[in-house]
C-alpha cells in the first residue's frame, strides 16, 4: 500500500492482507484464506526473496494439514505483525 507521500506501507500492506484473507476463511474457504494470505504477503516489495519462499512453504505445511480447520487457519493469518 502506497501512503500519502508515495512510500510502500509494509504495515497497510499485511493489515489489509489479513483482512482479505479473513474475508475467505469467513466465508468457510480454509486453503482460500491461506493462498491469499500467501499470495498478498508475497507482493510486498520490502521482503526478502528469502522470507517469500519461507512463507511459501508455511502455506503450503498449513494447508496440507490433514486435521485443518478454522482455528488453525486463524492462527495462521493472524501470526503476522502489522
Amino acid at each position: 500500500m502506497i501512503d500519502k507521500e508515495g512510500k510502500f506501507n509494509a504495515q497497510e500492506h499485511t493489515r489489509r492482507a489479513k483482512d482479505r484473507a479473513l474475508e475467505y476463511l469467513d466465508s468457510g474457504n480454509l486453503k482460500g484464506a491461506i493462498d491469499s494470505m500467501v499470495s498478498d504477503l508475497a507482493k510486498d516489495p520490502t521482503r526478502p526473496a528469502a522470507q517469500v519462499e519461507m512463507l511459501t512453504m508455511m502455506g503450503m505445511i498449513t494447508r496440507n494439514d490433514s486435521a485443518l480447520d478454522e482455528k488453525k487457519v486463524r492462527e495462521f493469518i493472524q501470526g503476522f505483525a502489522d
